[in-house]
C-alpha cells in the first residue's frame, strides 16, 4: 500500500474522529451554519486540497481532523451531510498530497511539477463539485441551522 493510500485512509479516520468527538465530548458547542451547505463545503475542500499540498508529506491528513471538527456540528440534523462531506475532501486531500510530492520531486530536481497539472486541476475540480452537489442536493441543510450552546445561553437569559 503506497503512502497516498495510507494518507486517505488515515484522513477518512481522522475526520470520523473528528465527528465523534464533537458529538461525543463537545455536544452542546454546535456551530452556526453562516453561509449556504454548497458554498461552505466547497471552501473547505478547496481548503483541503491546497493545504494538502502545502503538508504533502506525513502530516496532510490531520487536515481532516479539523475538518470533521468544523462539519461535525451539524451530524445531529444532517447526518447525510456530514458523511458525504468526506467524500469531496478525501478527493481533495489525495489530489493536494500528490501536487505537493511533485513540488518537491521539482524543488529536489527529479521531477517536474507542471507535467501534473492536468491532473491536480482534475482532482480540485472534481473535489469542488462533489461538494457543490452534496451541498446542494443534501435535504433541509440552511443558514442557521445547527445552533447550539450560544443560542441556549441567549434564550436562557431571557434575551431572544
Amino acid at each position: 500500500m503506497s503512502w497516498s493510500h495510507i494518507n486517505v485512509l488515515l484522513g477518512a479516520m481522522l475526520y470520523a474522529s473528528g465527528v465523534i468527538a464533537v458529538n461525543i465530548f463537545l455536544e452542546p458547542a454546535h456551530r452556526l451554519l453562516l453561509v449556504p451547505g454548497a458554498v461552505e463545503l466547497s471552501i473547505i475542500t478547496l481548503g483541503v486540497f491546497f493545504l494538502s499540498s502545502f503538508f504533502w508529506g506525513r502530516a496532510s491528513f490531520v487536515l481532516l481532523l479539523f475538518t470533521g471538527l468544523w462539519l461535525g456540528g451539524l451530524f445531529p440534523k444532517h447526518p447525510a451531510y456530514v458523511a458525504l462531506a468526506g467524500i469531496p475532501l478525501l478527493v481533495a486531500l489525495s489530489g493536494g498530497t500528490r501536487m505537493g510530492e511533485n513540488a518537491q520531486l521539482d524543488i529536489s530536481g527529479r521531477g517536474n511539477l507542471f507535467e501534473g497539472k492536468i491532473e491536480y486541476i482534475e482532482a480540485a475540480v472534481l473535489a469542488a463539485l462533489l461538494a457543490v452537489a452534496i451541498g446542494f442536493l443534501t435535504p433541509g441543510i440552511q443558514i442557521g441551522d445547527a445552533q447550539g450552546a450560544l443560542e441556549a445561553i441567549v434564550k436562557a437569559l431571557g434575551v431572544a
